[in-house]
């Protein structure tokens, strides 16, 4: 097997390695999405994210984290 893809945060302007969620965590991960998908869709004006995606969370210095789950509203 190759190893896991390397994942990195900007924490306060610094690039942080993170490691990759190991299986339990991923399943519980999982669970959380589907119940919050359950709840949102097509009743509140929101979109959910997976870990996939990044959020700039403050600026200069800047934070990008990528959460597990995540729900924005519209």
């Amino acid at each position: 097997l190759d190893a896991a893809p390397e994942r990195f945060e900007l924490i306060e302007g610094v690039i942080v390695e993170v490691s990759p969620s190991k299986r339990k965590h991923s399943v519980y991960a999982s669970r959380i999405h589907g119940r919050l998908f359950m709840h949102v869709d097509g009743v509140i004006d929101a979109e959910l994210y997976i870990a996939d995606g990044g959020f700039i969370v403050s600026r200069h210095p800047d934070t990008i984290l990528a959460p597990d789950v995540a729900r924005l509203l519209k």
